[in-house]
């Protein structure tokens, strides 16, 4: 296998590896050695799309992205394979679930190679580029693709764009493979983006950018320096045992006062402001949050992430000026769901309708049956 060390299988490969070698008889191909096949996609997509990751983000726009490449695959595998708790032998996933999640995660980023804009849409046509190296069947190529694709990104159908990605490019919850091996499509694609949003590391920033920090000429720094000093100062531990997610921040005081410029959509709009480097970190903790809530839609009991505890520390070289804690969780009592009015169905439950398209018809002091009004 190629990997960013030859050596190193990371814990959720070698849980694929255990499963298939204890129990191929759960995969929909008994004569397919799932982890070699596994193996071979990864060797693939690393020598023809990771390794021109970066050349494809810059092009055209010069921007300085975030890696995209094979180092933050793995960090993505090995954040859910810290969901999915791998390491205390929990057998949370089979093994053919495992495979197809690991793949997805290789397929999620890869589209960056042809260029940002829409890579998560490139997923199932890199899998038929690979041919007889994925050697998977149509139906494991088509489903994993989906998994990857959703991601993140938004998915548009008659004019109408939702974040909801996963509902709406993966239908069931439940696909039955050959050798009547079931798997959970939804699950998996939310395992895969709850793990892609809390799989930043330092060593993910592009240092590049981070230069233009040491300019104090500059008033405004540009939007990709803010997004690379994000990466560079987190620190992220996954606790799925105590049902939360640590996010830790280490802030030089010097980087308080700049300016950045950051694009933010407001009433539907991409509006360019100027932020300070806190001011982007709460816009992120809120997306961070409304993924937690959302993946824990489709994650089934299976994985629950009840609350984000983040610590900001402020610091002077190494001396720590201020600390900022926060508990971002579900509180208080649920407001009423008036979404729930704008459904066609709720309508159907209107009392005045109701009673007078069932009235009672009496005659002679002897109730009738219902008589139901024609509609």
């Amino acid at each position: 296998m190629t990997n960013s060390n030859k050596d190193k299988i990371l814990p959720l490969e070698e849980y694929l590896k255990s499963k298939w070698e204890s129990d191929p008889h759960g995969f929909p191909e008994r004569n397919t050695n799932y982890y070699e096949q596994y193996c071979s996609i990864k060797s693939w997509v690393t020598k023809n799309y990771f390794r021109n990751a970066g050349g494809g983000l810059s092009r055209g726009d010069g921007q300085r992205y975030t890696h995209h490449d094979l180092g933050h695959v793995e960090d993505v595998i090995e954040t859910a394979g810290n969901f999915l708790r791998v390491k205390d032998g929990l057998g949370l996933l089979s093994g053919f679930e495992t495979y197809l999640l690991l793949v997805s995660i290789l397929l999620h980023d890869a589209g960056n190679a042809q260029g940002r804009d829409g890579h998560e849409t490139k997923t199932t046509s890199i899998l038929f580029d690979m041919k007889d190296v994925a050697g998977m069947s149509t139906q494991e190529k088509k489903l994993a693709g989906k998994i990857a694709k959703a991601h993140g990104g938004k998915y548009q159908k008659d004019g109408v764009v939702s974040k909801d990605t996963i509902t709406n490019i993966i239908d069931s919850i439940e696909e039955t493979f050959p050798n009547s091996v079931k798997v959970r499509p939804r699950l998996l694609a939310a395992v895969l983006r709850l793990s892609d949003e809390f799989a930043e590391k330092t060593d993910r920033a592009n240092y590049t950018a981070l230069l233009d920090l040491s300019d104090v000429n500059n008033s405004v720094y540009n939007e990709d320096v803010l997004h690379n000093l994000y990466s560079h100062v987190i620190t992220i531990d996954c606790c799925p045992e105590s049902y939360e997610i640590r996010l830790v921040f280490n802030i030089d005081v010097n980087d308080l006062n700049k300016k950045f410029k950051y694009t933010k959509k407001i009433d539907s709009e991409d509006r360019e402001l100027e932020v300070f480097f806190t001011d982007y970190i709460t816009d992120r903790l809120i997306k961070s949050d409304s993924e937690r809530r959302y993946c824990n839609r489709f994650l089934m009991g299976l994985i629950y992430i009840d609350v984000i505890n983040v610590v900001i520390e402020i610091n002077d070289n190494l001396e720590t000026l201020e600390t900022i804690k926060l508990r971002i969780e579900e509180r208080q009592y649920p407001e009423p769901l008036k979404r729930l009015h704008d459904q066609d169905e709720i309508n159907r439950l209107d009392g005045i309708t109701l009673s007078s398209r069932y009235s009672r018809q009496e005659s002679s002091g002897k109730k009738e049956s219902f008589k139901k009004e024609k509609v």
